[in-house]
């Protein structure tokens, strides 16, 4: 194996395995991988990864709006607004409550991160400003949005208090980008990259990543690190499935690292949808440098976040 230490930046780990299938199903995918804290661990000594990131993602926007569709027909306008306003309070609070499981996993196992997830399709300016507060506290390394599930594009106004509150508090922002099948309403694909043109001017002190390296935009995503020197992006999602059919070769891979920047592109693996052993196989035999290698791996995320 090679010595190259590896930190995975992206992955999505649940307090149990019915709830990390329950996130999978969601996704449209058939649970095969289990995503939780023992599993992660002993994935990441038997692989070789140093430290991983727990990107704390809720999609509270569908749930809202699953209950309220289910609210009795006979309610008076004033009461489903009362009650519909209940309910987005719930969620808002199990969103916060999944963070604070987040924080106590970093707190109780030094090897992992966690960046605090935010919907502003759901929560109020207040609570997105309270709820990264609360994560400064407890150790978040980021904040952690999915346009997707907001079906908020990047520039949207609502989005804007989560930047200030980012860029003030000097924490990455680690977005969703490019295309996503089962969360995307159809039209423009809700985390096109192209939309943080409209964004970056406003916040240049703003570091943002953008997922799965713009996932069938990457053209946008060269341009946005060309412009902007505070855009990265990561490899999650890019990596499983390399060199098999309808997927990206090692070469087209290692070309697109090469224009996107070495310096701004680090490791990822979307776990547990993606196979972490599949991708740390696959990054390991890129045709890379061992000083690409080594920036891509860890070095440019240890820059990052200051560890």
């Amino acid at each position: 194996m090679s010595s190259t230490e590896l930190i995975d930046v992206h992955t999505h780990i649940f307090p149990s395995e019915e709830v990390s299938n329950r996130f999978l199903v969601s996704t449209g995918r058939t649970p095969q991988l289990v995503g939780t804290v023992p599993i992660l661990l002993d994935n990441m000594r038997n692989l070789g990864v140093s430290r991983t990131v727990m990107l704390m993602f809720m999609d509270i926007r569908t749930r809202i709006a699953r209950d309220v569709a289910e609210l009795p027909a006979d309610l008076s306008p004033a009461q489903r607004k009362d009650r519909a306003e209940a309910i987005r309070g719930v969620w808002a609070n199990k969103l916060s409550a999944n963070n604070s499981w987040g924080y106590r996993e970093t707190k109780a196992h030094s090897e992992l991160m966690a960046f605090v997830g935010v919907d502003a399709a759901a929560m109020t300016e207040e609570e997105i400003r309270a709820e990264i507060a609360k994560g400064v506290r407890e150790g978040t390394k980021g904040v952690k949005i999915v346009p997707s599930a907001m079906w908020l594009h990047p520039d949207d106004k609502r989005l804007l208090p989560t930047y200030d509150e980012a860029q003030r508090r000097g924490l990455p922002l680690l977005s969703q980008s490019g295309r996503t099948a089962a969360l995307d309403a159809g039209g423009d694909p809700w985390g096109r990259p192209k939309y943080w043109n409209n964004v970056l001017p406003d916040f240049p002190k703003l570091r943002v990543i953008l997922a799965h390296m713009g996932m069938g935009f990457e053209e946008e995503v060269a341009q946005l690190t060309a412009r902007f020197p505070n855009v990265y992006a990561d490899l999650s999602h890019r990596l499983h499935e390399l060199d098999t059919p309808g997927a990206m070769t090692s070469q087209e891979l290692a070309g697109w690292i090469r224009k996107i920047g070495v310096e701004r592109l680090m490791f990822g693996t979307n776990f547990p949808l993606n196979d972490q052993a599949a991708c740390v196989r696959n990054f390991r035999a890129l045709p890379l440098t061992d000083a690409e290698r080594e920036a891509v791996g860890s070095a440019n995320v240890k820059k990052l976040l200051g560890i």
